[in-house]
């Protein structure tokens, strides 16, 4: 909650997912790896496991959520005592300023526009053709490692999480549209959470021992 009230007092609407849901995957990740109780709950009871697991993240995100609400609300109140006027104009105009704009585009331009510009200022693909090229050797390596050295136990709970949150930032640029279409040189930064969380992803997947020791025999051979 705490987290959710400082970020909506400091930020100015750039990246305030990442205090959310880089938080949230370490959480997850330790949750899933560092606890020898959580790994015995998961081979006793995977449905009771799952279940805590998402409770967690929900009372996590709600609590992080009311934080940055309360937080909204009270800066509003403020600056209605501190005016001593009537600052509903000013809510709705600030909110309709980032949901929707007026540059004469359609809302599929709109939208359109809004998650091209901020997936084209993500790295590599931004520094031109030679960025693009290495985007896509990265992409069919994280395919490589995920079906040849794929876990037989994968942990579905941790990855369907981290799936989620690989989206969040998209549904926040679809959200705000206007704002993420043209505050996209700043506004791109959010997808850090969903680099880390394709990342996690893949630990998820790869049995990294199986690819260790791929590599021992190669360098033998």
């Amino acid at each position: 909650m705490i987290c959710g009230m400082v970020t909506c007092f400091m930020d100015f609407l750039t990246t305030e997912l990442l205090t959310l849901l880089v938080p949230l995957m370490i959480v997850i990740w330790f949750r899933h790896h560092g606890s020898p109780a959580e790994a015995a709950l998961l081979e006793k009871d995977g449905e009771k496991y799952r279940t805590l697991g998402l409770k967690q993240a929900a009372v996590l995100t709600f609590s992080w959520g009311a934080g940055y609400a309360f937080m909204w609300l009270t800066k509003w109140i403020m600056a209605a005592v501190v005016l001593g006027e009537n600052v509903s104009g000013y809510v709705k105009e600030n909110l309709e300023e980032r949901i929707s704009g007026d540059l004469g585009l359609s809302f599929g331009s709109y939208l359109g526009g809004a998650l091209k510009n901020n997936l084209g200022n993500l790295l590599p693909g931004a520094i031109g053709n030679t960025g693009k090229i290495i985007t896509i050797i990265l992409v069919f390596a994280a395919f490589y490692l995920c079906f040849v050295y794929k876990k037989e136990k994968v942990n579905r709970t941790a990855a369907v999480l981290y799936l989620i949150i690989v989206f969040i930032p998209l549904i926040r640029y679809s959200v705000l549209m206007n704002h993420s279409y043209l505050h996209s040189f700043f506004t791109f930064r959010a997808l850090l959470a969903s680099v880390m969380a394709v990342f996690l992803i893949i630990c998820e997947l790869v049995d990294w021992r199986a690819f260790g020791h791929a590599n021992k025999k190669k360098r033998r051979n």
